[in-house]
């Protein structure tokens, strides 16, 4: 297993737990989207580099098509993923904003919203990578038919 795997493990483990513990729901919900996150990037760690291999033999066979529409799929996926990313930052912010105008110790809270930086910075090089690889799946405009 590698290091960054076992590093994503524990913190979707951490960020689980914590939830259990938040004082709210917008907190709990807040530790469940980072949880969520970490859950997400152990998966594409352990993506299976066989099936990433079946993929690059379709394209060479000529199922580009198909392969095309499921990174097409992938980019709705991703780009869903960091708008979402976004709200749960600015709920984030707010909340951070009450804490503190209320007196309250915001530690725990900037601790989320650090973790939901690092998620959103993770979702958005996974959207740019895929937008990379549906780039590289479209043909060129001069060889698409007028139409």
């Amino acid at each position: 297993m590698s290091d960054k795997l076992l590093e994503y493990r524990a913190r979707w483990e951490l960020c689980a737990a914590n939830a259990d513990f938040a004082q709210s729901q917008d907190m709990r919900d807040a530790w469940l989207t980072a949880a969520e996150s970490y859950r997400l990037l152990v998966k594409l760690e352990q993506q299976d580099p066989i099936a990433d291999g079946i993929r690059r033999w379709a394209r060479l066979r000529g199922d580009a098509k198909m392969d095309l529409e499921t990174e097409k799929r992938h980019l709705e996926q991703a780009e869903r993923h960091v708008a979402e990313g976004k709200g749960h930052i600015q709920r984030q912010r707010r909340i951070i904003a009450e804490l503190r105008r209320d007196g309250h110790d915001t530690k725990t809270a900037e601790e989320l919203l650090e973790v939901l930086l690092q998620s959103q910075t993770t979702h958005e090089r996974m959207c740019d990578r895929v937008r990379a690889r549906v780039a590289g799946l479209n043909p060129p405009r001069s060889l698409n038919p007028i139409k």
